[in-house]
């Protein structure tokens, strides 16, 4: 038995999986992957898919109005889904994740200090949204990356853990859309799409993914002074507000457990669900050894990609039943796989609807929140079939990522399945009339709009305004590629 927080990690290869939030265009959480499955049903052939989403125009919000509803909206919805069961009160670290973004541009839509605030404080202002008021965030000092191909960030999640040995849990918080696109470009770039007006091809896919990563035993050291902690039998509130009796051990804050958890909060923890398990990516160079501007080509490319993948799988312990990859290409991915995943041991069928999943194809452009989305997929599968998955970020040139995803529990099928959209009601339990609660955020919604209308001409309501009233976050300490030195990560 021990009574002091750990002080020292050893190097972690997985970080379990507890917590899973995400709003993919008009899709909420499990959903997403049944529509998928919807379309792997219809069509085995991967080379004859299309796209998961709708693709009638007349589906989606033309005006500004209801489009900033919506980009609100999914926002509020995978927050909620991803924190709503988590700890309250306890101030989780988080990393925000964003595309890229350059401080410095000429000509910006925000000024650089307004973006950074934006930026920081998005996450923590969007639990009232969510319903998440006991809640907490802590934004990782240098914690908001700014980068169009993230997934190096897994990788320094691992880092952070193994920096802070007292830590127990993470959140990874990531946006992307066209508003957010809007916001980071300068006022002379423009992305594809419309302020007023109906969804364009190619179009960003507004994509939000919050992903809580842990590793649970770091808090078995407050358990034994959870008993001694002051309860109210008639507060559900788990903060801890003083000692019922001394404890024979005397408390010693961490920094991030600065007051014990209470039983109340053990009851909060001990509910975390391991939904997978993730292991720590393996990365490739797809360039000539000594050579960063030279590309590997042709059988040279093919055997690099191959190592890697053979070398996530060894790690994996099982080969993978599926693998979700992303070139950023709306097709051609597959003849670019194929030569490399036929050299690999244990490759998946690339022609298999079921075994292959080509994000862009399947679900449009969802830009620097591509890697986290394919994660997110990754656990509800692996999960809900109780086998392994590849997560394979293939946006940059110059390398190949291979993320591994696998089961709490290999073979044995859960009985549950915990990808249920299950948020706050807004509607009466006993009609589909709007609930009091639902009007009077809409109302509140709209009659904010028309107040901003009349303050300002044109009527239209720039995206970059919307997104900056939802601010961000609050302070962390990341450990990220590079040396470190600044808050902003770009390309």
């Amino acid at each position: 038995m021990y009574f002091n927080a750990p002080i020292t990690s050893p190097r972690l290869e997985t970080l379990d999986v507890v917590r899973v939030g995400v709003s993919i265009d008009v899709f909420r959480q499990g959903q997403v992957w049944a529509q998928l499955q919807e379309q792997n049903a219809n069509q085995p052939n991967t080379l004859h898919l299309g796209s998961a989403l709708p693709m009638d125009p007349r589906d989606y919000p033309i005006s500004a109005t209801r489009k900033d509803m919506a980009w609100r909206q999914r926002i509020s919805n995978a927050t909620e889904l991803a924190l709503r069961s988590f700890p309250e009160r306890w101030r989780i670290p988080t990393i925000t994740v964003v595309r890229g973004y350059n401080p410095k541009t000429e000509r910006p839509r925000l000024f650089p200090e307004e973006v950074e605030e934006m930026l920081n404080d998005m996450a923590s202002l969007e639990l009232g949204d969510a319903g998440l008021h006991w809640h907490r965030i802590g934004q990782l000092k240098n914690g908001v990356i700014c980068n169009d191909t993230p997934e190096a960030v897994i990788e320094a999640v691992f880092g952070v853990f193994e920096q802070n040995p007292d830590m127990p849990a993470l959140l990874l918080y990531v946006v992307e859309g066209y508003n957010m696109a809007r916001i980071l470009m300068s006022q002379g770039e423009k992305p594809i799409g419309l302020g007023t007006g109906p969804r364009q091809p190619g179009e960003l896919t507004d994509s939000v993914v919050a992903l809580v990563v842990a590793r649970p035993e770091r808090i078995a050291w407050l358990r034994e002074f959870a008993k001694y902690t002051q309860s109210k039998p008639d507060s559900i509130d788990p903060a801890f507000t003083g000692w019922e009796r001394t404890p024979p051990h005397a408390f010693k804050p961490s920094p991030f457990f600065p007051t014990p958890i209470t039983q109340r909060g053990f009851e909060q923890w001990d509910r975390l669900k391991v939904l997978a398990r993730l292991h720590r990516p393996v990365t490739v160079s797809l360039h000539q050894e000594g050579k960063a501007s030279i590309p590997l080509k042709g059988a040279l490319r093919d055997k690099a990609f191959a190592g890697g993948w053979d070398q996530a799988v060894s790690a994996l312990g099982a080969a993978p039943a599926r693998a979700f990859f992303d070139t950023g290409k709306p097709s051609g991915a597959i003849a670019d796989l194929a030569p490399a995943l036929h050299a690999a041991q244990h490759p998946v069928d690339l022609l298999d609807s079921a075994q292959s999943y080509d994000l862009t194809q399947r679900l449009g452009d969802t830009g620097a929140a591509s890697p986290f989305v394919g994660l997110a997929l990754a656990t509800m599968a692996s999960y809900l079939n109780a086998d392994s998955s590849m997560v394979v970020p293939l946006r940059r040139p110059d390398r190949a990522t291979f993320i591994g995803v696998s089961p709490p529990s290999p073979g044995k099928k859960p009985a549950d399945d915990p990808f249920d959209v299950a948020l706050r009601p807004q509607h009466s339990p006993l009609t589909e009339a709007p609930s009091p609660e639902f009007k009077a955020w809409h109302g509140q919604l709209v009659f904010d709009y028309q107040r901003e209308q009349e303050r300002n001409a044109p009527r239209y309501r720039d995206p970059e305004i919307v997104a900056r009233e939802q601010r961000m976050l609050d302070d962390f300490i990341a450990v990220l590629p590079g040396d470190g030195s600044s808050g902003w990560k770009r390309n």
